[in-house]
């Protein structure tokens, strides 16, 4: 390990030795897509380097006084009433540590990486991305200066999910980009899984139009990248995809459901209801977007919702991404109000409609009457970077979707030894086809009489990367501005008014 300070070789010895390997630290900064997936200041070490375990990351970062900051992420499932320094767990190490010091931040380290079973892996089930960059290397093989590519609606950069995924200790990761599937950005993410130890699952957030250009939307898990591309000229291609990722026209709901249905008999792909109970503001709803919400237009009865319901592997349970004000879903349908409400008192224990709360009570209601997993999604646009802490070490971190809750997917010991390995993504996909593993959604909230919340600790993002935030999400809105007006002003000029109307998606 040459380049290594004194404290980072031992450190990496007795790490090695506890069963944490160190990532190719070379190799993975020769690739960067957009930002560094790790700079020459970091090193990141993996329990699942070892092709069996699931994922326990850790990312030590060296100071410029020699010393070194341990960060992790600590996924104890009983840590809801944790606080923030004992979940995102930080650890130093004076350049001149001894034996003793080092080995007993290894023994804490692994001490908390039992709270995450190695047969127990963590999977990202929707997430978006803005930006990535082509290689720092043309065809010919000269030294270029990459050019950043905007893509799907999300604002962030790839590299960031990478690093953020692998900090929140995440085994499987699905790029669901809105009726669209990049290539170029699921074979970067192939290669960067083989050095860091996470596996990408090709995936696609479909819009399924009841009312163009708005419908429900379907998150589609597949085996391969070939299957991806097979659904791709199956319904992409044969459809019309507007300047808003999210709007999709030229098929119906049901015609796009068809195909879906084919590649799930098929054992080639899983589906997942995303946020099937939507409500993303008090000014913007969107209740069209979600399944069961879709009952609310009047697009689609109640029975309906079930029966497609019955047909998909899994539902949300949470999405991070929705709102979080003391607003309840406004719900004029009187059978939607009636089965919501009921479903709340039966699970939560209280009626009101919350759209969160309504969605782990659809999901668990779901699961008893068709057996569907559940699954948490962050269904992010704006993860946050990596900011380096110059006052306590390492990074800011805090604040982030994926500290809220996890979708996890437990394994069978039997399969992991027979096999020798742990799944691909190829073998997780067959897995909830067959209902071979164990899938089900987390998420770090309270019951309280009046809602069910995320525990504050988890949501609050740090002061240092607040305007970050601000900064991401006023990019957002822009471009949704952008994008909606454009296809506006496209529907205007042929005359398609019956599209206009179903845009804002009520």
């Amino acid at each position: 390990m040459p380049g290594l300070t004194r404290v980072q070789k031992k450190l990496a010895k007795k790490m090695s030795g506890a069963g944490f390997p160190l990532a190719r630290h070379d190799v993975i900064q020769e690739k960067p897509l957009g930002r560094v997936l790790s700079p020459e200041y970091e090193l990141i070490f993996n329990r699942g380097l070892d092709g069996r375990s699931s994922n326990f990351c850790i990312f030590a970062v060296k100071e410029k006084d020699g010393s070194l900051t341990l960060d992790y992420f600590n996924p104890d499932p009983e840590g809801l009433w944790l606080k923030r320094k004992d979940f995102l767990v930080k650890a130093r190490l004076g350049k001149d540590a001894s034996d003793q010091e080092i080995s007993d931040a290894v023994n804490r380290i692994a001490e908390d990486s039992r709270k995450k079973p190695t047969s127990s892996f963590h999977f990202v089930s929707h997430s978006h991305y803005g930006r990535f960059s082509m290689p720092y290397f043309s065809s010919s093989g000269e030294r270029i200066r990459p050019g950043m590519v905007d893509h799907d609606d999300g604002v962030s950069a790839l590299t960031d999910n990478i690093r953020k995924a692998l900090f929140y200790q995440i085994d499987f990761h699905s790029l669901t980009s809105h009726n669209s599937f990049s290539a170029k950005a699921f074979s970067f993410m192939s290669w960067a899984g083989r050095f860091l130890g996470f596996s990408p699952v090709p995936g696609i957030e479909f819009t399924a139009p009841l009312r163009e250009p708005n419908g429900p939307h379907f998150l589609v898990w597949m085996r391969n990248s070939n299957v991806a591309r097979q659904v791709k000229r199956a319904i992409i291609d044969r459809g019309r995809r507007l300047e808003m990722p999210a709007y999709f026209s030229g098929m119906s709901m049901f015609e796009i459901l068809d195909v879906l249905y084919r590649f799930r008999e098929a054992n080639l792909a899983a589906l997942g209801i995303a946020h099937p109970v939507n409500f993303n503001s008090p000014s913007l709803p969107i209740p069209m977007v979600g399944l069961y919400t879709a009952v609310e237009t009047g697009a689609l009865e109640l029975r309906e919702a079930h029966d497609i319901a019955r047909n998909f592997d899994s539902v949300a349970m949470w999405n991070a991404s929705l709102c979080t004000t003391a607003k309840e879903v406004p719900v004029e349908n009187r059978e939607l109000k009636m089965f919501l409400r009921h479903l709340n008192k039966k699970h939560i224990g209280n009626k009101r409609l919350w759209v969160n709360q309504s969605n782990y009570s659809l999901s668990r209601e779901l699961h008893d009457r068709y057996n569907l997993f559940t699954h948490f999604e962050t269904d992010e646009h704006k993860t946050l970077p990596f900011l380096r802490d110059f006052r306590n070490g390492g990074y800011v971190l805090g604040g982030d979707s994926l500290c809220s809750g996890a979708t996890v997917i437990e394994v069978p010991e039997e399969l992991i030894s027979r096999y020798g390995r742990r799944p691909t993504s190829s073998d997780l996909v067959y897995m909830l086809r067959k209902k071979a593993v164990k899938m089900y959604g987390r998420v770090f909230a309270v019951k309280r009489k009046e809602a069910m919340t995320v525990y504050s600790e988890r949501c609050e993002i740090p002061d240092e990367l607040r305007g970050i935030a601000r900064h991401y999400s006023n990019t957002v809105n822009l471009r949704y501005f952008g994008m909606v007006a454009r296809d506006f002003f496209d529907f205007l000029g042929e005359g398609k008014t019956y599209q206009i109307r179903n845009m804002p998606g009520g």
